[in-house]
């Protein structure tokens, strides 16, 4: 994210990423987290050199949203799960986002490999 385009620092999104590898950390099983390491890392490099303030205030936003349902679902229920995703949210998304949610739903149903 470039920092200077954005109120959000470099330092605060460096911090919400932080907070999302802590939150991994606490998944059920080393694939989820493994997943969810790799999915966040991979978004967040695609995203490092977007200077659009209004795309990074949405970014940062969802992430924060994701870290806290996690946090969450981890703290109630000792456990994470999904969520129906909302239309709307699917109207906005680009043809790319959809394609990269698809990948990730079919990485989620592959059968678990011994570690």
């Amino acid at each position: 994210m470039n920092a200077a385009a954005t109120p959000a620092s470099r330092a605060q999104v460096l911090n919400l990423y932080r907070r999302i590898l802590r939150v991994h950390r606490q998944f059920p099983t080393p694939e989820l987290r493994f997943l969810g390491d790799r999915y966040a890392r991979d978004e967040f490099r695609r995203h490092a050199e977007v200077d659009n303030p209004t795309f990074i205030k949405g970014f940062v936003s969802q992430w924060t949203d994701y870290a806290a349902e996690m946090e969450r679902q981890l703290t109630t229920k000792g456990t994470v799960e999904g969520r129906p995703l909302e239309p709307e949210v699917l109207d906005k998304m680009t043809d790319q986002q959809v394609g990269q949610l698809w990948e990730l739903r079919g990485e989620t149903r592959k059968p678990k490999t011994p570690v």
